[in-house]
């Protein structure tokens, strides 16, 4: 699917995002799995008296695994885990970024505001839904 990269800006950040959700769109999922998966979702909503939509079962939405991506820009602290040689990231850019992970539903990619407004040239294409967070 996708080979680790260097990401030079944020607009290298947004392609990357986009490419990613792009590529689990397009990948050959196993229609049985996705079938099972939709008829496990349905019931469970039917469970708790969720109503459904039709666009909640699209099959073209609804084609295997769906990841959200939060995109956020600004200082951190970086440190190498010594154990696995890999780096953790710490800071509020980090905490920011993990909050708008968490509104966020599979399929999508949320932008902090700030940072949006950096590439605001480039978003241009996209379509942009505002979402005002508390205590931010």
């Amino acid at each position: 699917m996708y080979q680790a990269q260097q990401v030079l800006n944020l607009e290298q950040a947004i392609q990357f995002a986009i490419d990613v959700q792009q590529s689990l769109m397009d990948a050959p999922w196993d229609p049985e799995a996705i079938e099972e998966f939709q008829k496990t979702y349905c019931e469970l909503h039917a469970e708790k008296g969720w109503a459904l939509m039709a666009s909640d079962v699209d099959p073209g939405l609804w084609r295997g695994l769906r990841v959200r991506v939060a995109i956020n820009y600004g200082e951190t602290s970086v440190n190498q885990d010594p154990v696995h040689g890999g780096f953790d990231y710490h800071g509020p850019t980090v905490n920011m970024a993990a909050r708008l992970e968490s509104i966020g539903h599979g399929g999508q990619i949320i932008v902090a505001k700030d940072t949006a407004e950096r590439c605001n040239d480039f978003l241009k294409s996209y379509s942009i839904i505002p979402n005002e967070l508390e205590d931010v």
